[in-house]
C-alpha cells in the first residue's frame, strides 16, 4: 500500500511548482495510474480477507465454465485490445463441476490478468480445456518470458511478486487468491514454464466420469 502512496505524494507535491503543461500533465498521469493501482490492490485485499474469513467452504451450484469464461474473457476485452492480443478457446469446456461461481470468476480472472500482464505483445492467450479421468482441467498460457524455476512454487505465496515489463511489481495476493479458492474445490492450481511462455492449470474433480 506504502508504494503507490508515495507515488501520488510525489506527483502531487511536484505538481504544487511551476510546470510546463505537458509535465504537468505526465504527472496528472501519473497519479491516475497509482491510484488505480491503490484501488486494485485493496480489492484484491479484501477478496483475499473475505474468502480466508468464511467458516463455511463455497457454495455447490452447477457450473456453466464455457459461459463463464466468455464472461471472464468479455470483462478483459480493452486489456486484450490494447496489446493486440488475441485469446482463443478450445478442447473440453463443458465439465460437469459444482461449485461457487463468484469465486471462480475472481479466481479465474487473476490469472487471466497475470497472462495479459506478462504476455508479447501482439501474441496469443490460449485456453484450452482437458478431461483426465475424474478430474477436469483448466489451462491458460501465453506467450512471454519463463518464469524463474525457483519462484514456479512460490508465486502462490502471499506477497510474492514477479516484476512486469514495465519494471512494476504486482501486488503478490492475486495468485495466491487463485490458490485459496482452488483448494475450497478441492483442487489445485499449478504454474509451469512452456516452449514460449508460462502456463497455469487449474485441477477440478468432476461430478461424473
Amino acid at each position: 500500500l506504502k508504494s503507490p502512496l508515495a507515488g501520488i505524494r510525489a506527483g502531487a507535491e511536484l505538481l504544487q511548482e511551476p510546470l510546463p503543461l505537458e509535465d504537468q500533465q505526465h504527472f496528472a498521469d501519473n497519479i491516475v495510474a497509482q491510484a488505480d493501482k491503490l484501488h486494485h490492490l485493496i480489492e484484491r485485499m479484501l477478496l483475499l480477507m473475505r474468502l480466508e474469513k468464511s467458516q463455511t467452504t463455497t457454495k455447490q451450484e452447477s457450473i456453466d465454465m464455457l459461459t463463464l469464461l466468455n464472461s471472464v474473457i468479455s470483462e478483459r476485452l480493452s486489456m486484450s485490445l490494447s496489446k493486440q492480443v488475441t485469446i482463443t478457446c478450445s478442447g473440453e469446456l463443458q465439465p460437469k463441476l459444482q461449485g461457487d461461481l463468484f469465486w471462480l470468476q475472481q479466481a479465474i480472472g487473476n490469472v487471466l490478468d497475470n497472462a495479459l500482464d506478462f504476455c508479447e505483445l501482439g501474441s496469443t492467450i490460449k485456453v484450452w480445456g482437458e478431461k483426465v479421468g475424474n478430474d477436469w482441467l483448466l489451462y491458460i498460457s501465453n506467450r512471454g518470458p519463463h518464469v524463474d524455476g525457483f519462484a514456479l512454487e512460490k508465486v502462490f505465496d502471499r506477497y510474492f511478486s514477479l516484476a512486469r515489463s514495465s519494471g512494476n511489481r504486482g501486488s503478490g495476493i492475486g495468485l495466491t487468491l487463485v490458490q485459496e479458492v482452488m483448494q475450497r474445490h478441492q483442487g489445485h492450481a499449478r504454474l509451469f514454464n512452456t516452449k514460449d511462455g508460462v502456463c497455469v492449470s487449474l485441477r477440478f474433480h468432476t461430478t461424473s466420469p
